[in-house]
Formats: C-alpha cells, sequence, structure tokens
C-alpha cells in the first residue's frame, strides 16, 4: 500500500470533528522550510503554519488557527498559562532506547534530561562565573508567580563589566544555541548553550568557515564555584538540568495529534523504514528544527498526568545566577 494513502488511512481511523489534520506552528523561516518538507510525505497528516515566534504560536493554538507546536524550557510556563496539555515527549537518552520501542516508564522519561552550560574559550583566563551574574536566562516558574511575564532579549550582546553573554534564541537570524556559541567565537566572552553545542560544532562536526578548524579542546565550562573543567563535564558544571521539549495542543485535540505523531514517526523516526525519505529529528542548514536533534523518539505522555507532576520538583522555578 503507498505510503500516502497509508497516512490518509490513519487519518480516517483517528478522525476528529476539531481538525482533519495536524496544524504544525513553526516560528521562524528555516523551521517552516522542514515542516513543508514534512508535509509533502505526510499523506496529508501534517500541514505548516507561519508564526512570528514561540508565544504566537501558542495564541494561534489558543485561536484554533494551529494546533500543535513543541516548547522547551524557556517557553513552557506559556502552556501551563494558557491550558494548552502535553501530548508526547521527546527523548534523548541513547543508552536507554526501550521507551522508543515499548510502552514507556513514566521514570524514564523524568530522568531524560539536558543541560544548560556556560562555555568559554579555554585561552580566555581572565573570564569567570562572576561574569554571569545578574543575566537572567529563558526559564519557567510552576511553583509561584506561574504566569509572570519576564523579559528575554534574545541572542543580545549583554554587557557584564567588560565581557559578552550570548544566549540563543528564535528571534533572530539564527535560532539555536549554536548562534549562542558562534557569537562566542566571533565576538569573545561566555556562550550560554546546551552541553553538546560545542561538540556539535567543533572537531569537524560543523564545516561553515566559523567553526569547522574549531576543537572542542579548546573550550572549557564556567562551574557555580567558580572553577573551570572541560566540556565533557557538564553533569558536574552546568547552570541548570532541564526537561526535554514536549508537544502541546488544546485539551479537545490531544489524542488525535499523538495518534498523527505516532504514525509519522513510525515513517520518519530516527530509525523508520523510511528515513531515508525525510527525517523527523535532523535539521539540515540549522539545529532542533521542530524537534531536537538529540531526539531519538517521541514518547506519549498520557494527558492524566499535569505538567507539574510530569515535570516534579527537580527543576529550578527560576534559572537566575
Amino acid at each position: 500500500m503507498p505510503l500516502y494513502i497509508s497516512a490518509v488511512l490513519c487519518l480516517v481511523i483517528l478522525g476528529s470533528a476539531a481538525v482533519a489534520q495536524v496544524r504544525w506552528c513553526t516560528h521562524n523561516a528555516p523551521e517552516k522550510r522542514k515542516c513543508d518538507a514534512w508535509s509533502s510525505v505526510s499523506g496529508e497528516a501534517i500541514t505548516c503554519i507561519a508564526a512570528l515566534s514561540v508565544e504566537h504560536c501558542v495564541q494561534l493554538i489558543m485561536a484554533e488557527k494551529a494546533d500543535a507546536v513543541t516548547l522547551h524550557a524557556g517557553r513552557l510556563h506559556l502552556a501551563v498559562c494558557t491550558g494548552l496539555v502535553p501530548v508526547m515527549a521527546e527523548y534523548y537518552n541513547k543508552d536507554n532506547l526501550k521507551p522508543c520501542k515499548t510502552q514507556h516508564n513514566q521514570d524514564d522519561l523524568l530522568k531524560d534530561t539536558y543541560y544548560i552550560v556556560a562555555v568559554v574559550m579555554k585561552k580566555n583566563t581572565d573570564i569567570s562565573w562572576d561574569a554571569l551574574r545578574g543575566i537572567d536566562f529563558p526559564s519557567y516558574d510552576i511553583t509561584e508567580n506561574l504566569c509572570r511575564l519576564y523579559r528575554n532579549d534574545h541572542l543580545k550582546k549583554l554587557s557584564t563589566e567588560s565581557h559578552m553573554v550570548c544566549t540563543s534564541g528564535d528571534k533572530e537570524n539564527h535560532q539555536d544555541f549554536t548562534a549562542a556559541f558562534r557569537c562566542l567565537v566571533e565576538m569573545g566572552g561566555v556562550a550560554v548553550a546546551k552541553h553538546s553545542t560545542v561538540f556539535e560544532n567543533t572537531d569537524g562536526n560543523n564545516l561553515e568557515n566559523w567553526a569547522k578548524d574549531l576543537k572542542s579542546g579548546d573550550f572549557e565550562l564556567l562551574c557555580p564555584d567558580g572553577s573551570r573543567v572541560p566540556v565533557s563535564e557538564y553533569k558536574k558544571c552546568n547552570i541548570a538540568e532541564l526537561p526535554p521539549g514536549i508537544i502541546f495542543t488544546l485539551p479537545k485535540n490531544g489524542d488525535f495529534v499523538a495518534g498523527i505523531l505516532k504514525n509519522q514517526q513510525s515513517l520518519y523516526g530516527r530509525n523508520a523504514f523510511q528515513r531515508h525519505i525525510f527525517q523527523m529529528f535532523e535539521s539540515t542548514g540549522d539545529h532542533d528544527l521542530l524537534f531536537g536533534d538529540d531526539t531519538k523518539c517521541l514518547v506519549e505522555i498520557g494527558q492524566k498526568i499535569t505538567l507539574k507532576e510530569y515535570l516534579g520538583e527537580k527543576y529550578p522555578a527560576i534559572l537566575r545566577i
């Protein structure tokens, strides 16, 4: 049976009065291009909506002009405040792929995290943890001041004394942690990035002119205790440990969105049999488009658990140095 017929049959079986297909919300041009490529092979299961920002995506879903979006730690409060529900989560753990193959265990998901780190050039020995003090990083608060609006100027070169602090964002020419790392390489100072960012852009893993000659050993992490360690020691030296990306939608569309996503990743997931046609968890010309590039699979959360229960108490309410 042709793939597009299979996908359409899935739509008929799952059915929903609210949506005929999943309208995926994209918040920048590279995401829209990847989504359009996905849509073209999805058998009309996926269509793509262009928004101005992540916040705009949430607004469009609330207005029923879009159906789903992936939110990461810095934006989870938007879902909590607007009543969107988590339906699936990105799963990263390459050493335990059981949740990708069988019914997942909630405890496995709660252990699946990533780290935000402060990266500096090894040669810049005069830069210390103090360069970060007073900087607000992307954050969420699930315990108090739940719907507090906060200012998060992405990719601004925030001056702290004589050093620059580079942060990632979604409203500039570069949309991810690579932008912060590139800012560090070109401008100096400190980059606030994901624990894998240095490795993704050094040692020949990024062949763009600005990155092709970089070595991971030329960078270090700043630690809260004032020390500096190799970039491989991110588990003991980081700004925060954060949850995986989560796909959100309106409560009435949860089962439908989850069903379509499970069908799509069975075709175009990490080890799916049609992955050579399209790969949901890889990005071309950028990083972390639609889903995190570290994602091994999407796992269903289930609407019986609240976002606060899912995240637990181990994540900081506010990431402030």
